[in-house]
Order: structure tokens, then sequence, then C-alpha cells
């Protein structure tokens, strides 16, 4: 999948470890605490991530370097939900990455016949809920400066019309 703007998606592999660990350091300490509860991301946490979870990074076009990472995987205990996990690079908020990474995630939980996305986010990640506010969330509870945002996946790969 092509963004307009040019970083292109594809799944993403352990082979791929050396160009994520370069996109971890070039986001913010605070960005990664608020995606991750830690302020660096070692290498056994996206094995594992990657053994339990499909996964895709979004590439620009020009640099081909990370600009973000998608996680899907089931909810225990939910069938037809899934979560997403979602990380931009600092520098590429607010031009698509995450709206596009994340409908391409929907689009494959959908596919795969699930019904339901859901995803944390830090109260104080205000483009996550407002991307999320988009296709019409379904928030839940705020707990300890997270929400859980709820989305029924059809919503999600629908592109919304503009406000």
């Amino acid at each position: 999948m092509s963004l307009r703007t040019g970083p292109r998606i594809r799944s993403a592999g352990a082979g791929d470890w050396p160009a994520i660990d370069a996109f971890h350091r070039r986001c913010s300490p605070r960005s990664l605490h608020s995606r991750w509860g830690r302020r660096t991301v070692r290498r056994g946490v996206i094995e594992h991530l990657m053994s339990r979870c499909c996964c895709w990074i979004s590439l620009d076009a020009a640099t081909g370097e990370v600009t973000g990472l998608a996680s899907l995987g089931a909810v225990f205990g939910e069938p037809g939900v899934v979560d997403l996990g979602l990380q931009v690079a600092d520098d590429f908020h607010r031009r698509g990455v995450g709206t596009a990474l994340t409908r391409h995630a929907a689009r494959h939980g959908l596919d795969r016949g699930a019904h339901t996305l859901t995803a944390y986010t830090d109260l104080a990640n205000t483009p996550g809920p407002r991307s999320a506010a988009r296709p019409g969330p379904h928030p839940g509870d705020a707990q300890a400066g997270q929400v859980e945002v709820r989305l029924p996946l059809r919503h999600i790969t629908t592109p919304s019309t503009p406000a």
C-alpha cells in the first residue's frame, strides 16, 4: 500500500530490526514512553511482538526509513476483537501515516473475520484520539492516564468524509 505523500506500508519481519531500532532511536523519549511504557525498546520486545501479532512498517519513499510501526493481534477472551499498537515517528505526525497504518491493519483484521478494533492511548496523545474520532470511536473508561478506544472495523476501513 502506498500513501499519496510517499511512504509505503509493508509487513515487518525479524530482518527489519535494524531499521525499526533506528526508527525508535529517532523517536522522542516521551513518544516511546507513551507507546511502550519505557524510553527504549529492545530487540526482544519487538521479536516477541512479531511472534504474537501481525506487524507492518511504513517507509518514507525518499529515504527508505521507517516512519511508523503498527501491530494487530487478537484480544484474549474476546472473539472477533483485535488490538492495535501504533507508533509514528515524531517528525511524521499529522501527515497521514498513523491513519494509513490504522486502516491497513483494520482491513487485515476485517478480512480475517474480526469486527472490532481496540486500542489504548495515553490521554496526552492528542493526535491518537483525534485520529480515532474521525471514524466514530466508542471510547471506554479512562484509567491511569490511558483511554481505551473501541471501533467497529467497518468504520475504519472506509475513508471518512472530510469535515
